[in-house]
């Protein structure tokens, strides 16, 4: 059996540079066949090595002590990349796979709709609010992750396929109404990305019952709209002076904004990848602040030739999403007031804090 992990994975690395050896029922197997199992995968190239507890009967301790012990034992796996795969037999996958990162595992194999393993949406809320602790990073936009998790769910749950459904057309499948409570509200809010406190929280659902009582439902997307009206309204640090923007088919799109921060005017330049692009980099030029951009919704409320565009835009900071809307005949001009708007809420707290 050693020598056929030896030659499967060499094989493998002839063919790709990235080569995943998985144990499976590592957890229950011997010591000493483990090591060599292993040694022989890394020996004949496998750059990742993953452990698995498929009986799912560990508890975090126990399973933080397994990861040490192999460590120790295996001094190979310090130079790999160490992956670890929990059963939820017991409800404990998720707690056992932090501890494994905790304990130096660089990879988690997690599921967006679970039947048996770590779930991706609570590992990727974990790894958001405790990276630091976990000496770890997340590079994904955690809120649209959240989303589309939220569809696949959907999707198993109603057994409908829909593979040529936008994600739009998804949003408006799910709604809330006016029989919704305040408390089914917040939910909504949370699995949009939002951390709101209690006050906005209020704010919000005073707003959305506003709107409930004259239409049939209310979807999502108008909900990330009422969080981005209603919650936390602050004082403008950053105010919208000036604006122009130049693009064609044959130019780069260029734009020159001019702010008034605290009464003091300021301004920046940027050439970006289409007007929208180029305005938000120019305001990030400006600002000397970067956040990410977590979410960019546009829609028309008004019908004709000279509709009213609504924009909506969410921008992360640290562990929290801050959302600003805008309302404008000029999709550009929504758009950077949407983006001001965020951005004034993060300077506000940030300068409480």
């Amino acid at each position: 059996m050693i020598e056929s992990i030896r030659q499967t994975v060499a094989a493998c690395r002839e063919l790709c540079d990235d080569v995943e050896f998985v144990a499976g029922d590592a957890t229950r197997s011997e010591s000493d066949f483990l090591g060599k199992a292993v040694e022989a995968a890394v020996s004949a190239g496998a750059t990742t090595v993953t452990l698995c507890d498929t009986a799912g009967t560990m508890l975090p301790s126990e399973f933080a002590e397994f990861i040490r012990r192999q460590y120790s034992a295996i001094p190979c796996l310090s130079e790999v990349t160490l992956g670890v795969c929990c059963a939820n037999t017991i409800a404990m996958a998720d707690a056992c796979a932090m501890m494994a990162i905790a304990e130096g595992a660089g990879q988690i194999r997690a599921a967006a709709y679970t039947i048996s393993e770590a779930s991706l949406s609570t590992v990727t809320r974990i790894l958001t609010a405790k990276a630091d602790s976990l000496n770890a990073c997340i590079g994904v936009k955690a809120t649209q992750l959240s989303r589309i998790i939220s569809q696949i769910d959907w999707l198993c749950h109603t057994g409908k396929s829909q593979p040529a459904t936008t994600e739009s057309e998804q949003d408006d499948d799910v709604f809330l109404t006016a029989h919704d409570t305040e408390e089914a509200v917040s939910a909504a809010t949370v699995r949009l990305g939002y951390d709101l406190s209690d006050e906005d929280a209020q704010k919000v659902y005073a707003a959305f019952r506003q709107i409930a009582d004259k239409k049939e439902k209310v979807t999502f997307k108008e909900l990330d709209a009422i969080v981005a009206s209603s919650a936390m309204q602050v004082p403008s640090t950053y105010k919208l002076d000036t604006y122009v923007i130049t693009s064609g088919n044959t130019i780069s799109a260029t734009a020159h904004i001019k702010l008034v921060k605290n009464g003091t005017p300021v301004e920046g330049v940027y050439i970006g990848d289409g007007s929208i692009d180029a305005a938000f980099q120019a305001i990030e030029k400006i600002t000397g602040c970067h956040y990410e951009l977590d979410d960019f919704q546009l829609q028309a409320v008004t019908e004709g030739r000279e509709a009213m565009g609504q924009t909506v835009v969410k921008l992360r900071a640290g562990n929290k999403v801050y959302s600003g809307r805008g309302i404008s005949t000029d999709i550009v001009g929504a758009g950077i007031q949407a983006y001001l708007s965020a951005l004034n809420k993060i300077v506000y707290e940030e300068e409480i804090e």
